[in-house]
């Protein structure tokens, strides 16, 4: 359990005891509330009470930040989060959860700034990392995406109480930087070597993953090696179906090979296009 966690509860159960209090009620609200206008309420009745503060004020500055956030009031959430901070700078929680606000507004920059400062407040926070991850990957820093992505692994496989869902999600998400990162070395034609290291990386976690697969055809074909590109693209077209074949469909015929019927189907006209072009090493799909 987290500190942040274990004062949660504990506040809310010392509200709980205290009947005789005017602010029990509200304390409890604040705490938890599953109507968020109600968590507002609570929140701002125990911090107008003056009764409360340092690390408790904190406490229900947080709350009422995240409280806002979910009634769509970001301007007051961010005062609180902010004002949150102000009173605990160690509060790793409050960082995080005004990262993923400026996230969901598209200030992954803004959001990358307040991980880093989650992380700097408690530098064994895996989700920060998860969360720093994908915003450097909505950016295109693939580089600083993989080293935070197995950063928040590290620290996940080494906590026996992480949930396994979240242990997975940390490999996905790094598998996916892996594979963009490779296509993007692929495409402007840098360290393809690298390339197919990082997408064979990615295959290791999600091996019929057809993208994946497609981005190691792509590679391998840009490295001359022709058999395994042939290989490595059916393998996408068994893992993607007729979606895939169809995709493969149109890009040939749009460099000029025959491929028979677009219909989603890879049959003898079709295997005969793909190793033609892979022959004169096109850039099958881009």
């Amino acid at each position: 359990m987290s500190a942040r966690l274990a004062l949660r509860m504990t506040l809310a159960v010392a509200a709980a005891s205290l009947s005789v209090s005017a602010h029990a009620d509200s304390a409890v609200d604040c705490a938890q509330a599953a109507d968020p206008a109600q968590v507002v309420a609570g929140c701002t009745a125990v911090l107008d009470s003056g009764d409360w503060s340092g690390t408790s004020a904190a406490w229900a500055y947080y709350n009422r930040a995240n409280a806002y956030g979910d009634l769509g009031d970001t301007d007051a959430a961010f005062a609180d989060y902010d004002r949150a901070t102000a009173l605990d700078p160690y509060y790793t929680d409050a960082y995080n959860n005004r990262g993923v606000l400026n996230a969901g507004l598209g200030r992954n920059e803004e959001a990358i700034a307040d991980y880093s400062a989650a992380i700097r407040a408690d530098p064994d926070n895996a989700l920060a990392y998860f969360n720093r991850a994908i915003a450097h990957y909505t950016l295109g820093g693939y580089p600083d995406s993989i080293a935070d992505y197995e950063a928040a692994l590290a620290i996940a496989e080494g906590d026996p109480a992480t949930p396994a869902d979240d242990v997975a999600a940390y490999r996905e998400g790094l598998a996916s930087a892996q594979n963009d990162y490779a296509w993007d070395l692929y495409v402007t034609d840098s360290r393809l070597g690298e390339a197919l290291k990082l997408v064979e990386l990615a295959l290791a976690v999600l091996p019929d993953r057809p993208e994946y697969l497609d981005t190691r055809a792509h590679i391998l074909n840009a490295q001359g090696h022709a058999g395994a590109a042939v290989v490595s693209f059916e393998a996408a077209m068994a893992a993607g179906g007729a979606d895939i074949v169809q995709i493969y469909e149109d890009a040939l015929a749009g460099h000029g090979y025959d491929p028979g019927a677009v219909d989603g189907s890879y049959d003898a006209a079709m295997r005969a296009a793909l190793k033609a072009c892979v022959r004169d090493r096109c850039r099958l799909v881009e």
